[in-house]
């Protein structure tokens, strides 16, 4: 199995329909997490002087679609990365950013951090979170601010994925289609011809209409392709990974997702 078969978001996010829960001891169970690492050692703050940065790992309760329930949602125990950044050789850390990168049922088979280039070129080094498996991949830009870090997701699609091209627009892997282009004053992705699920467990349903039938759920950062075709009322016409779909339009964005670490 691979991670974007069974994408995932953790249980306190929004979430609209259709869940499944399980029993709290599946929630605790071990789930072998690496032991906490040092992944980055360098001036990253642009004074002259190391910073560190700590991987460590630990357990929350995440949603994943529940193969045994057709269109349902059931809790699994998540396993989750969260950095620490140690600016000028202090003893005392901030977190900068955390993420889920899989669960007791499927994970992402790389994940890392990475020093980026300057976007915003102010001086500070910006930072680069990447995830992946054989079907999908994604990537978050850690802009670094004054008062923290500005995760800015790409989000997550199915095969052909997409890429990341100079001009810092997505773009497709296999042929080049122009996904989102990178606003740079607004600093996030934007598109009107794709979209980014908001929320976890979103009911994608066969017509605009909130008794149809539901034909797929949609989870949080997914990106989606949205048909040149008029929304009907409160419904916007959807692709979610080869299904076709509506979805109530507070559960889309054309703006691509995005947290602070402060």
């Amino acid at each position: 199995m691979n991670a974007r078969s069974l994408r995932v978001g953790t249980v306190f996010g929004a979430i609209s329909i259709g869940c499944l829960f399980t029993t709290a001891s599946q929630a605790s169970q071990d789930l072998k997490l690496p032991k906490s690492e040092t992944v980055i050692n360098a001036d990253i703050n642009g004074n002259g002087k190391l910073d560190r940065v700590v991987a460590s790992y630990f357990s929350r309760p995440i949603l994943v679609l529940d193969d045994s329930h057709a269109n349902t949602c059931k809790t699994v125990p998540g396993k989750f990365v969260r950095y620490t950044m140690y600016a000028d050789g202090q003893k005392n850390g901030r977190v900068i950013f955390e993420e889920n990168y899989g669960s007791t049922r499927a994970s992402y088979w790389t994940h890392r951090l990475e020093i980026g280039r300057d976007l915003d070129g102010d001086g500070r080094k910006d930072l680069v979170f990447y995830m992946g498996d054989d079907t999908s991949d994604e990537t978050t830009y850690l802009i670094q601010k004054p008062t923290g870090f500005k995760a800015v997701y790409a989000g997550s699609m199915g095969l052909p994925s997409y890429s990341i091209d100079p001009q810092l627009a997505l773009v497709t892997t296999m042929n080049k289609t122009m996904l989102a282009t990178w606003d740079r004053s607004a600093e996030v992705w934007k598109s009107n011809k794709y979209g980014w699920v908001k929320g976890d467990c979103v009911a994608i349903r066969a017509q605009p209409n909130p008794k149809s039938k539901i034909v797929t759920l949609g989870f949080d950062r997914n990106l989606v392709t949205v048909p040149q075709s008029q929304p009907v009322g409160d419904w916007i016409a959807i692709d979610d990974d080869g299904r076709s779909g509506w979805i109530n339009k507070k559960y889309l964005s054309f703006s691509s997702p995005v947290r602070w670490f402060k």
